[in-house]
């Protein structure tokens, strides 16, 4: 029967059933926050690409470009999200008949966050582009790249409070996926070989820092989820 039951108990202990049960809820939400880490990036980055081409902006990203968002700026974060510390509320969520990876919480983050990266993208080509065109477009390739560091933060310590959870920032793997992309993007804008290569400009280490201060916006996205979960739980 050890082959058709739900859960097979290798001791009498009832610690070891609550701390399988625990393990079991950490998975699916570190799950659960790598699947709504690429769907708000990607979001961000189709609703730049559209909204860009309806309002006028030709091409304001090259395929280079989003390959690489993909890979570096997508990937890499959402393969730390694995290794993310666990979430100290999980045990405190009353138990489903079943799992959905994408619930009403995550569709409003999703959105959010998408939306607002979008905005903070395009805000940020029409902000540098009175310097020049490629200036914009390279200071909108920034700002997408950057955004994404900043998302991870949120959902490494699932949705939780950031002051609260400092020392989990210290996880390597948490440095690498964080700091990479952003180090990445700062080498590519700051070496003429690289900007060539992906069809952008250099830009000088102020108005890189201008663009890193624009991706810090993002924030206002995750704090609205916020407000909004307050309001649905005052609602109910």
């Amino acid at each position: 029967a050890r082959e058709t039951a739900d859960i097979v108990l290798s001791d009498d202990n009832f610690a070891s059933i609550i701390n399988a049960v625990e393990e079991g809820r950490s998975i699916i939400k570190k799950l659960k926050n790598a699947v709504t880490y690429l769907f708000s990036t990607n979001l961000s980055e189709v609703l730049a690409l559209v909204v860009g081409l309806a309002i006028g902006v030709p091409e304001i990203f090259t395929a280079i470009q989003l390959l690489f968002i993909n890979l570096i700026g997508d990937g890499m974060p959402a393969l730390a999200l694995a290794f993310s510390p666990k979430d100290e509320n999980v045990m405190k969520l009353p138990p489903k008949r079943e799992v959905a990876i994408i619930d009403s919480h995550d569709r409003k983050f999703i959105v959010s966050v998408g939306v607002t990266a979008a905005l903070l993208v395009l805000s940020g080509y029409f902000l540098f582009n009175q310097k020049s065109d490629l200036i914009g477009k390279t200071a909108a390739f920034t700002i997408l790249g950057v955004i994404q560091s900043f998302v991870l933060i949120d959902l490494w310590v699932s949705h939780g409070s950031i002051t609260r959870q400092l020392r989990s920032f210290f996880s390597p793997i948490f440095l690498i996926a964080f700091l990479i992309p952003i180090a990445t993007i700062f080498m590519i804008v700051h070496t003429p070989l690289f900007a060539q290569l992906f069809g952008v400009t250099t830009i000088n280490t102020t108005t890189f820092f201008q663009t890193l201060l624009m991706s810090l916006l993002v924030f206002i996205g995750i704090k609205l989820v916020r407000i909004l979960d307050f309001k649905g739980r005052e609602a109910e």
